[in-house]
């Protein structure tokens, strides 16, 4: 299976947000630091969803759908990047087939 190393570290999302380049559109927010830059090798990726959009229900299912993004366009984050991902209000009322296009757009960009 196909699995990608995940940040978990407060101190981790912070570094990337404070020193990363960051893209955007309407449903997601990017935020990408060369692993060079972070002392590490591999590629990761954080997640989050903000407690102003749902409940932390919500918010769990909207992080694994994101996470099923990812997985179907691994190749797309293995690129030796660290990413925060961070979803928008916006993206709260979409379906999986416009985060999918919004997402792998800003992969792209970022590749």
């Amino acid at each position: 299976m196909n699995t990608f190393n995940v940040l978990k570290l407060n101190d981790d999302f912070n570094q990337i947000i404070k020193e990363g380049k960051k893209k955007t559109n309407s449903h997601f927010i990017v935020y990408f630091l060369p692993s060079v830059f972070f002392n590490k090798i591999e590629y990761s990726v954080g997640i989050s969803v903000g407690k102003k959009l749902g409940n932390a229900c919500f918010r769990n299912y909207q992080k694994r759908r994101i996470r099923m993004i990812i997985h179907n366009n691994l190749e797309l984050v293995k690129n030796n990047k660290q990413m925060v991902i961070i979803m928008r209000p916006k993206a709260k009322n979409a379906t999986f087939k416009q985060l999918n296009e919004k997402l792998v757009e800003l992969l792209r960009e970022i590749k």
